[in-house]
C-alpha cells in the first residue's frame, strides 16, 4: 500500500481490492468492506447494520436528537457529584 499525493492530501491503495482513497479513509474502508460482518442493532429503532460505521451514519441522520440527549445523559452521569457540607 504505497501512499501517493494528490495536492496536499495523501492517497493510498487498498491492498485487498486495489481501490484508491484518502489515507484517512482506509480504516473505515477496511471495516466496511473487508472485515466479517456482524448484526449490530440500532438502540433507537429495529434496524440492523453490518458495521458500526453504518450504524453511526444511520444514527446521525435519523436519530440525531436522541443521540445528543443520550450523550448529555452519559456526560452528566460521568461528572463527580457535588459534595454537600
Amino acid at each position: 500500500m504505497g501512499a501517493q499525493m494528490r495536492g496536499s492530501v495523501p492517497y493510498c491503495k487498498c491492498g485487498l481490492c486495489g481501490k484508491t482513497m484518502r489515507r484517512t479513509s482506509l480504516r473505515t474502508h477496511m471495516q466496511d468492506k473487508h472485515q466479517p460482518s456482524a448484526d449490530i442493532q440500532c438502540c433507537f429503532c429495529d434496524k440492523v447494520f453490518r458495521t458500526y460505521n453504518s450504524l453511526h451514519k444511520h444514527q446521525s441522520v435519523y436519530h440525531r436528537e436522541q443521540r445528543l440527549k443520550q450523550r448529555a445523559r452519559s456526560f452528566m452521569l460521568a461528572l463527580p457529584s457535588p459534595h454537600t457540607p
